[in-house]
């Protein structure tokens, strides 16, 4: 078995997790380059195969955002329409998903096993979320009803001031987090939370 039974994006997903994607956005150029060095005659430029190609990967990965694709991942390239710089990608519960299932055999087939950026602070992060005013009264109402605003703003460590895209992100980040250390109850509210503060995350 070798490499050339790979997928680009099979590739590509496999960078996302070595660069840490299953809790954090990473930028388009990262994942770019780290195709680059597990496969660098996939994802340079033709007349100067020296450099990394961003657009072998960034189409892909927008391909994988989709729902015919299996909604892979969440993310996006360049700014949002809000004019904030958002460039970043992360696993969806269903990449998490696939990472864990796929991730031995393509390394098996890339023919060497990489560490991945180390995913500190999850139990950390984990704490907070659970401490927070509104995944409290989440747990007490089962809903979020009760939750101001601020206090769901407060959750995504930010304001009631921060950019819609900026609070989306949060949302991606969250989720990412939770699925992966296998927190359902705030998985859960993440989803009722999406509905009910609609006006402030404006999808």
């Amino acid at each position: 078995m070798t490499k050339e039974e790979l997928s680009n994006i099979e590739i590509i997903l496999y960078a996302l997790y070595l660069k840490g994607g299953e809790v954090k956005k990473i930028h388009t150029e990262d994942i770019a380059l780290q195709c680059f060095k597990l496969s660098s005659s996939r994802f340079s430029w033709i007349k100067y195969p020296k450099y990394p190609n961003l657009e072998s990967v960034r189409r892909p990965l927008i391909s994988a955002r989709s729902k015919e694709n299996g909604s892979l991942v969440s993310g996006r390239h360049g700014k949002t329409k809000e004019n904030q710089v958002s460039d970043g990608w992360i696993f969806s519960p269903n990449g998490i998903n696939w990472i864990e299932k796929n991730k031995d055999r393509v390394e098996l087939l890339l023919g060497s096993k990489q560490n991945p950026v180390k995913r500190t602070q999850i139990g950390k992060q984990i704490f907070e979320f659970k401490n927070s005013t509104a995944f409290k009264k989440f747990l007490n109402d089962k809903t979020c009803e009760n939750i101001h605003d601020y206090e769901f703003t407060d959750f995504l460590n930010a304001n009631l001031d921060t950019p819609s895209a900026i609070l989306r992100d949060r949302i991606d980040k969250i989720r990412a987090i939770a699925f992966k250390a296998k927190e359902d109850k705030i998985t859960e509210f993440i989803k009722k939370a999406e509905t009910h503060f609609s006006n402030l995350l404006k999808f």
